[in-house]
């Protein structure tokens, strides 16, 4: 079985297992495991308090079984001081319901990892769509982060495809996100860059699923 731990998109595929991950205000599908989050991107176009809500309705549901995508971002105009009140809300709520957390970060790296220093959260973080160097893939092991990998790897020039190989099997996802790619040509490049089968990689993915989830596959 393929892995897909993060996808905006309607997969009917019985050899994948695709995590959904639905935006706040989107209703969602609960037949089938599912993430919900108020995204950073939406913080200055949605009315916050009731997207939360929904998230907090939600978040109690046996199959919602992360919270978020949520998260930092210094690459848009939204006041990080308000991303960084809505991230916490957002971390809080994972820890009452002892759920993992999928986090959106870009150029704000330093940031999250000073949160996770001085907090006190016990859920895991997966840092979705993971595209930077070697260095912050250290860091963000180190304080016990997972890092999932999507279609950045098909680009010959993109951060991770030399970072790959620095991340821990036992830290590793593969996503696809909104992207048109397929999660198996996500894990046929990841094969490439990494020298692991396919196989092996399909194993590793889901034995991380299960240690993250609590959840049998």
């Amino acid at each position: 079985m393929f892995l897909d731990i993060h996808s905006h998109r309607f997969v009917s595929d019985t050899e994948l297992r695709v995590l959904r991950s639905y935006f706040a205000h989107e209703d969602p599908c609960t037949d089938q495991p599912f993430t919900m989050g108020v995204h950073p991107w939406s913080l200055n176009s949605r009315p916050l308090d009731s997207d939360f809500a929904r998230v907090e309705k939600f978040a109690v549901n046996p199959k919602l079984i992360a919270v978020g995508e949520t998260g930092l971002d210094r690459a848009i105009g939204t006041s990080f001081e308000i991303q960084k009140n809505w991230f916490l809300a957002h971390l809080n709520l994972a820890e009452q319901v002892k759920k993992p957390v999928i986090i959106h970060c870009v150029r704000a790296y330093s940031d999250l990892l000073q949160i996770r220093k001085n907090g006190r959260f016990l859920q895991p973080w997966i840092i979705h769509g993971f595209n930077e160097n070697s260095r912050i893939v250290r860091d963000l092991v180190l304080a016990g982060c997972y890092l999932s990998v999507g279609p950045q790897i098909l680009r010959e020039a993109s951060k991770v495809t030399s970072a790959l190989p620095a991340i821990p099997s036992e830290r590793l996802f593969f996503e696809t996100d909104d992207s048109d790619a397929g999660i198996r040509t996500v894990y046929q490049q990841a094969s490439k860059i990494t020298g692991q089968p396919v196989g092996v990689l399909k194993e590793i993915t889901l034995a991380n699923y299960r240690t993250v989830f609590k959840e049998t596959l």
